[in-house]
């Protein structure tokens, strides 16, 4: 079987297939059609995926629309006056952050409905505003789920993480 990797113009395609001897006129014709068939197929615009974003004032993000294989998902969000994500809010897992006064992240808690899980990940800073230590644990007992610490350098280079717990 031949396949055809590129759009000639038909005379040129036909002038060299049956120079060739390689197809009859009903085979030719077949051909001529399937080129035809495959470059409408590359014309034709396809949506994958589009996102419909409403911003407020600070064009930050309030509420976008996802659709995606034909389905819509919903997602939400709400800022502090830092502007600041506080909340978001997805169809399966909503999130909360909190920070401090130097507007570092302290906390960021994940429910999630499926599969059920309640989780808030603590993050530390140095006075440099530099990340020294990452957990994440239960919400509700404070179980450690995972931990690290970071190393800088006199630059303030990131040269190391150090696993302190992971289940």
């Amino acid at each position: 079987m031949m396949l055809l990797a590129f759009k000639l113009k038909q005379s040129d395609l036909a002038k060299q297939i049956q120079s060739a001897g390689e197809l009859d006129d009903a085979s030719y014709k077949r051909m001529v059609q399937i080129n035809n068939d495959f470059q409408k197929a590359l014309m034709t615009p396809i949506t994958i995926a589009s996102f419909d974003p409403i911003y407020d004032s600070e064009s930050n993000i309030t509420e976008e629309d996802i659709n995606l294989d034909s389905a819509t998902q919903t997602r939400s969000y709400t800022y502090d006056d830092e502007n600041q994500l506080l909340t978001a809010d997805t169809p399966n897992v909503d999130y909360t952050y909190t920070y401090d006064q130097r507007n570092n992240r302290l906390t960021q808690r994940m429910v999630s409905t499926s599969p059920a899980l309640d989780t808030t990940d603590y993050y530390t800073y140095n006075k440099e505003d530099e990340l020294t230590a990452w957990e994440r644990r239960t919400t509700q007992g404070q179980s450690v789920l995972e931990a690290y610490t970071f190393v800088y350098d006199e630059l303030g280079d990131c040269v190391s993480r150090i696993t302190t717990c992971q289940q």
